[in-house]
């Protein structure tokens, strides 16, 4: 007999531990402006289960919703029937990934009163845990009935998932938490986009076909957060490494301690600490995974499938693990040892895990339940029992029967049977016909050589043992439910310290970043500035062979004296392709990176505390949109001029392109009057133009108060614009302006015919010595001259032939025409030929 306790296998579905926890959790946010004046806003992150209220926003800033969907990015927005349909039309239009869904629901959903009962329902003591830093939620109503409305949706969703076949998450709120946009840099959809912080999103409204579409939208993945995202080794690590890039602060002391923590995992004294993280973190699995697994097999009962060897190894790996991380570094206040201990220790005791990794379904240790001990030991004896049956079976039937018989066995869910050797002659064996009429010998099925029978013995052991393997697995599942309900108690301390391991997780891939691509420390201030020494881009310096670093100065207004340059705006010129967009773009992610805490691309840097960034790079055009890419370009100005402040950071490049030069000149001339009318509220801005002839001597715009700059080239010949060899781009950063954009250069590079250019630097050159274009565009080509000439030879010969004196008889002076004008066409040919 096969005595395998185990022989059952049991359906095991190992906790999932990939990459696709990196990705945007699960957010609801609920939007409220029924009331008074204001909106409220809250939303609640699924994966970390914290509930965040925002403070009032008044009605008339509604810009400041873009902000709000930004930051946590949610996956559902629920509003209100009663609210505004101005408030509607405007999430709509914040709402642009094919992720995000806008749900209107009934405005019962957001009543304030029943928000309290819901909240008493969750565990929480509404007159002392809502009274929370700047917002009384027991006053305000807006805030309050926003909350009522997660809440609302949250029953909502447990209920569907429930009744369904997937199982169902216990949703709790662990806490709540206030909101606030002015603890973070503010930074627009289309900022986030021009930046390249996080990779382009593939859908259905961008059509990319066959080879060059897969390419680009390749080139458009690369990001910032590509970049740092492979030097996270856990799922959660990666999680708050997207979060820290995803919300930048404006708190110097949290921004200081980041660095100072990136500069003690840097330090040579501990670079071999540093790698002994690296090594744990790699050890360090999602533990939350594993605590949803045994919430939903307590809530549901289905512990052999949600229980499986997997939880309780992940488990105790991520507490061996979080401890001896604890143990390397600082990070005691938030990994609770003694649960930690607590849990490992109760595991220990309960699980055998050698014997679990052998058998896939969790083994029990002899000795936790005294009656699961008495089941194993009876089911351990069944061998030497079973073949004392089979001797009794062969003793009750002719002899001749008995030598046929091969063993009786025990099968979990068929209980016990005899085996009786199949007959050499025939296919099935004639064994019933020879026993007793009163034993019902029942077959079952043939397997191994041998039918399996059932009689009257058989059924009297299943009636008296029944079914023994079945019965294990019960008590097994009735240890595994205490043991989860032991270890779900220090379930917030296991979270907590999933979350530390994340975090250090994150802090340790912006350390290996900083050492791996040679990033140095800014040096963050509360003034004014930024000044940056060979600065570069983190993203365009990995696809270019060499990279050509560059300095920014923009300083306020008192620090003149010390820099005789202007220093608030710089104002960069240069012809195309030289590298002014690249410049720009590395400006504003060195003042990105140094808000997040980071090491910067540079070789030193310092920047002022900065509460938004504001850009005007890429016009990102839709078919579903009614605006032209100008119109587009006009709204995205308006809004960065609309939203800065001294203290914003303003990325301009090549603002009027989309219309007529004279009007874009125009334009950005009144744009750069306006900032220098703002005198010491002007914010630091980067402005980069191919439209030099507003700084001309005799233009109406001074470029006094403007910092400019331009993007060298080597030009060794003026005259040969499109001549590859004539043109060196040096990507260096000049004082001063250049004018000329060599676009005939840039052309010839991208392939457009030598002809089209030739003809295109004939145009150009008359339009700089103002002469006029028709009398050039009326000139015919060769080809053209030649059939003039042979029209006009043709009408000379045909007015100088002589038509009298013609042949007299019927149809002579027809004949006598033809011949005329076939001798004018052929001798006029032949003259042009020579």
């Amino acid at each position: 007999m096969e005595n395998s306790r185990y022989a059952m296998q049991v359906p095991h579905q190992p906790i999932q531990q990939d990459g696709s926890q990196e990705r945007a959790a699960e957010v609801l946010m609920a939007i409220d402006g029924s009331h008074d004046n204001v909106i409220g806003c809250s939303f609640f992150n699924i994966s970390d289960e914290i509930l965040h209220v925002a403070q009032d926003i008044p009605r008339s800033d509604l810009d400041l919703l873009e902000h709000f969907a930004a930051l946590p990015q949610p996956t559902l927005v629920l509003l209100s029937s009663r609210a505004p349909r101005q408030l509607l039309g405007y999430v709509q239009r914040c709402i642009s990934s094919d992720q995000q869904r806008i749900r209107v629901v009934a405005s019962v959903d957001f009543s304030a009163s029943s928000a309290r009962e819901k909240l008493c329902s969750w565990g929480f003591d509404v007159a002392s845990e809502l009274h929370l830093p700047g917002i009384d939620l027991c006053l305000q109503r807006d805030q309050i009935g926003c909350v009522s409305a997660i809440l609302s949706e949250l029953r909502r969703q447990s209920y569907l998932e429930h009744t369904t076949s997937t199982g169902s998450r216990n949703h709790r709120i662990r806490s709540v938490k206030v909101f606030c946009l002015t603890a973070y840099v503010l930074c627009s959809a289309e900022t986030l986009q021009s930046l390249q912080i996080f990779p382009a999103e593939p859908h259905s409204k961008g059509q990319s076909w066959g080879i060059r579409g897969t390419a680009q939208f390749e080139m458009q993945n690369v990001s910032l957060y590509n970049l740092l995202k492979n030097l996270a080794h856990t799922p959660q690590g990666k999680v708050r490494l997207r979060a820290f890039l995803r919300s930048p602060l404006s708190n110097l002391g949290i921004i200081e301690s980041r660095q100072r923590a990136i500069c003690l995992l840097l330090d040579h004294q501990r670079r071999e600490l540093l790698q002994e993280m690296v090594r744990t973190l790699k050890k360090v699995r999602n533990v939350k995974l594993c605590v949803d697994v045994l919430r939903k097999g307590v809530d549901r009962c289905s512990m052999i499938q949600n229980f499986g060897g997997s939880v309780w190894s992940n488990i105790r790996g991520f507490v061996m693990h979080a401890l001896k991380l604890g143990d390397q570094i600082d990070a005691a206040s938030r990994i609770h040892r003694q649960s930690l201990t607590s849990i490992g220790e109760i595991l220990h005791r309960t699980v055998d895990f050698d014997q679990t990794d052998y058998d896939v379904r969790p083994s029990i240790v002899v000795g936790v339940d005294p009656q699961l001990d008495r089941m194993r030991r009876d089911y351990d004896a069944l061998g030497s029992f079973l073949g004392k049956t089979a001797l009794s079976v062969m003793h009750q039937v002719p002899e001749w029967a008995a030598s046929r018989i091969k063993s009786c066995i025990f099968l979990p869910h068929v209980g016990f049977l005899v085996a009786v050797e199949v007959d050499a002659d025939k296919a099935l064996s004639p064994f019933p016909l020879a026993t007793n009429n009163d034993d019902i010998w029942e077959e079952f099925f043939v397997a191994d050589g041998a039918v399996h029978y059932k009689n009257n013995r058989m059924r009297h052991l299943d009636a008296q043992f029944g079914d023994i393997y079945r019965d294990i697995a019960d008590r097994e599942v009735e240890v595994l439910h205490r043991l989860a309900t032991h270890v779900l108690h220090y379930d917030e301390a296991l979270l907590e310290a999933s979350d530390a391991c994340g975090d250090v997780d994150a802090i340790v891939a912006l350390a290996l970043a900083a050492d791996k691509y040679k990033w140095a420390a800014p040096r963050m201030t509360t003034d004014r500035v930024i000044r940056i020494r060979n600065g570069r881009h983190p993203i365009q310096e990995l696809t270019v062979p060499s990279f050509i670093p560059n300095d920014c100065d923009l300083f306020e207004e008192q620090e003149r004296r010390q820099n005789p340059a202007p220093g608030r705006c710089m104002i960069v010129t240069g012809p195309n392709s030289s590298g002014k967009s690249i410049y720009l773009k590395q400006v504003a992610l060195i003042v990105y990176l140094a808000h997040v805490g980071s090491f910067v691309p540079a070789e030193r840097a310092e920047i002022g505390i900065t509460d938004r960034i504001l850009t005007r790079i890429t016009t990102r055009e839709s078919a579903n949109g009614q605006d032209s890419a100008f119109a587009i370009d006009l709204k995205q100005l308006h809004y960065a001029m609309t939203h800065m402040t001294p203290r914003s950071l303003l990325i301009i490049d090549e603002f009027g392109k989309g219309t007529n030069p004279e009007d874009g000149a125009g334009l950005l001339a009144s744009l750069l009057e306006q900032l220098r009318s703002m005198r010491s509220n002007t914010p630091r801005c980067l402005v980069a133009t191919h439209l030099c002839e507003i700084f001309d001597t005799n233009g109406v715009f001074s470029a006094q108060g403007f910092h400019l700059s331009y993007m060298d080239v080597i030009q060794r010949n003026q005259e040969a614009d499109a001549a590859a060899h004539s043109i060196t781009y040096l990507f260096k950063l000049r004082d001063g302006y250049r004018a000329d954009s060599l676009g005939g250069y840039c052309a010839t590079m991208n392939g457009v015919p030598s002809q089209v250019m030739n003809r295109a630097h004939l145009l150009s050159g008359l339009l700089m010595r103002h002469e006029d274009i028709s009398i050039s565009c009326a000139r015919l080509s060769v080809e053209e001259e030649k059939t003039l000439q042979l029209a006009e030879g043709v009408a000379r010969r045909f007015i100088e032939e002589v038509f009298d004196g013609q042949p007299a008889g019927k149809g002579s002076g027809v004949q006598h025409a033809r011949s005329s004008l076939q001798r004018i066409f052929t001798t006029t040919m032949e003259r042009l030929e020579r």
